[in-house]
């Protein structure tokens, strides 16, 4: 952060010192943000790394009071092995402690783990600041209201929320770790929930859980798309959807609006926040980028994010179509995974697909769906479906239910669904 920045934005104590009430809440645990600012000689300083699986009250409080020393946070996947995450957290240690400090606390995430080599991202109390404000302006979070937290830590979409709390006066609430989640969110009051849409189909699939939903003020859906049938399901029962686009670069939300229809699963982006196209991928410029470690091992400032992302920017609002690295070529014509997906979840009984390619000695490559279904898979209704929806080629060649093992936390991951499919065609064709 530049001198001259800090000048004009409240510091992250200020923030606390303001913050009146409990700010973390966990069954009969409250905290207030005082209650936090205990003593973190308990974990290693300047430099320290987290490993959380799920927010739990001590956590937070620790999260808080470390941040209010000016420290940094590496906060490495939990699900990585301990070599994987020691390894994060070397890569990042030398280079951040050579970098210039001022009095304000950075943390470092690390974004596409689960897919390839992670990349660290280094973001600044003001990075966070800035995207803490535009996002509770824009679903309305301040003090009074309260945030279940159900997302891991180690990711952005957990961290903000600590972030969220602190700067708009509100709380965190910790749903019981002994429960079933649906049975958690049921029995925890909240005003405001963040969900990935497999989340959400569990939640409205019971009707406790569907009904605490109802009397939120928002449901806060993103990190994979959401289907139209879901959305229809969503509106029908009341629960207040903000459809939201986010990335990791840019510290967590970059778009996000209500939904009011499920014809239309766009959003608009954040105060501050510009989204533009550049050859069919979105490019993102906003004050909460962060930097990201280059291989020369300095952190270099994002200005100008290209996403990786393929969408459309029209009237003000962006609509993503998926990701350009899950894009491949079946016979000379271009696939987007996320378009075959979308098909999918138009299919009765079908509530989460995934797509990947699969070589063809005639055409290339074929796609190979992975499913969630409610009841028995029925592979050629399936397909039948699709065929009505989208050209032939883009018709999945073989569809099988996602193996347990591809989940990584709250994703799926597709790098072990493409290994899979390679595996599983092999054996069919024999």
């Amino acid at each position: 952060m530049n001198t001259e920045s800090t000048k004009t934005i409240k510091t992250f104590n200020e923030f606390l010192q303001s913050h009146t009430g409990e700010l973390i809440r966990a069954g009969n645990v409250a905290l207030s943000a005082t209650d936090c600012l205990a003593d973190p000689s308990e974990f290693e300083s300047p430099l320290v790394s987290v490993f959380l699986a799920q927010p739990s009250a001590s956590a937070i409080a620790g999260l808080v009071a470390i941040m209010s020393e000016g420290d940094t946070l590496i906060l490495p996947h939990l699900r990585w092995s301990e070599q994987q995450q020691l390894t994060a957290a070397n890569a990042v240690r030398e280079v951040v402690e050579a970098m210039p400090t001022d009095d304000s606390f950075r943390t470092i995430v690390f974004s596409s783990g689960s897919e390839g080599k992670p990349k660290a991202i280094l973001h600044t109390w003001a990075n966070h600041m800035h995207s803490a404000l535009a996002s509770n302006k824009r679903v309305g979070f301040s003090k009074g209201d309260v945030w279940l937290h159900t997302l891991p830590v180690y990711h952005v979409g957990g961290l903000s929320i600590v972030m969220r709390a602190v700067v708009g006066g509100g709380t965190i609430a910790l749903p019981p770790q002994d429960l079933p989640f649906e049975q958690a969110v049921a029995d925890t009051e909240f005003t405001h929930i963040s969900l990935v849409p497999t989340q959400l189909y569990r939640l409205m699939a019971n009707e406790k859980s569907r009904a605490r939903l109802a009397q939120a003020t928002c449901v806060l859906v993103g990190g994979a798309p959401l289907s139209k049938s879901l959305a229809t399901r969503a509106l029908e029962a009341n629960v207040p959807v903000f459809v939201t686009y986010g990335c990791t670069e840019a510290a967590s939300q970059v778009a996000t609006s209500r939904l009011s229809t499920a014809k239309d699963l766009s959003a608009e982006p954040l105060e501050g926040y510009s989204l533009s196209v550049q050859n069919t991928e979105l490019v993102l410029e906003s004050p909460s980028l962060g930097m990201f470690l280059d291989e020369q091992h300095n952190f270099t400032a994002i200005k100008r994010h290209c996403t990786g992302d393929v969408g459309t920017v029209e009237h003000g609002r962006v609509q993503v179509i998926g990701r350009k690295d899950n894009m491949f070529i079946s016979g000379g014509e271009n696939i987007h995974a996320e378009t075959v997906e979308g098909a999918l979840l138009q299919c009765e009984n079908v509530h989460e697909a995934y797509v990947v390619p699969i070589e063809s000695a005639e055409f290339g490559q074929r796609p190979m769906a992975f499913v969630s279904v409610d009841g028995e898979l029925n592979e050629e209704d399936i397909k039948a479906s699709v065929a009505q929806r989208l050209p032939s080629f883009m018709v999945p060649v073989y569809i099988a239910e996602i193996p347990e093992y591809t989940r990584t936390g709250i994703k799926v991951s597709r790098m072990k669904l493409t290994a899979y499919a390679s595996s599983y065609a092999s054996f069919s064709r024999e």
